[in-house]
């Protein structure tokens, strides 16, 4: 991981992505790491809106648009790319279910669900999910001039034949996720880019596959 410097600010650099958000800020100071790449912490921010917002007496709707706001984003930035394995999907859970809690005053031991925490919320539980299906949906709609619309498709029609994947390479690639992501639809991934050409019909599909 390194810095880069612009317009005075310092900002992280992942390989060649950017966590928009600057260093200086100090709630969120902290590293939390997932899937080996340290992020941006949300514990420092929700300790430090306690005191003035969740415990304030401000409704439970602008509550929760804060949250999705000001803390979602710090540790989704870029969840449209992740591939992540069934131990890190319930970290991420398990920190939202405690985000959520920590607004609605609930300790643990009031032996609350998370399915009635999710409920009292409204909140959904793919998030993930569905941004990954959305930024498919829009490689798939891109100028087919782009580079990343050409290796997109060139992935789809499926790779050369004797191609080997390197054995230090992850077994789980992002594509291999969008496929498990579209399970719920009985769609491939040559049917989805069909249907992703129409934006409004795949947002449709989206929701009704992550609300499955």
């Amino acid at each position: 991981m390194s810095c880069s410097v612009f317009k005075g600010t310092k900002w992280r650099s992942l390989s060649h992505l950017y966590i928009l958000a600057p260093l200086s800020i100090a709630q969120v100071a902290a590293s939390w790491k997932l899937n080996g790449v340290p992020l941006l912490s949300v514990s420092p921010c929700m300790f430090a809106l306690d005191q003035n917002i969740w415990v304030s007496g401000i409704t439970l709707e602008t509550k929760l648009w804060l949250y999705n706001t000001c803390i979602l984003p710090i540790f989704l930035y870029g969840s449209e790319i992740w591939c992540l394995t069934y131990t890190l999907e319930k970290k991420i859970d398990t920190l939202d279910n405690w985000c959520l809690r920590r607004i609605l005053h609930i300790h643990w031991t009031d032996f609350v669900s998370n399915d009635v925490v999710r409920s009292r919320t409204g909140q959904p539980s793919d998030t993930i999910r569905q941004r990954r299906l959305s930024f498919f949906g829009h490689l798939c709609r891109a100028d087919t001039s782009q580079d990343h619309s050409r290796a997109l498709r060139s992935c789809i029609r499926g790779l050369p034949k004797g191609w080997r994947q390197r054995t230090e390479r992850p077994r789980q690639i992002w594509l291999r996720t969008i496929e498990d992501d579209l399970r719920p639809l009985n769609f491939g991934l040559a049917t989805a880019r069909r249907r992703a050409m129409d934006r409004p019909a795949w947002r449709l599909l989206v929701d009704a596959a992550t609300s499955s």
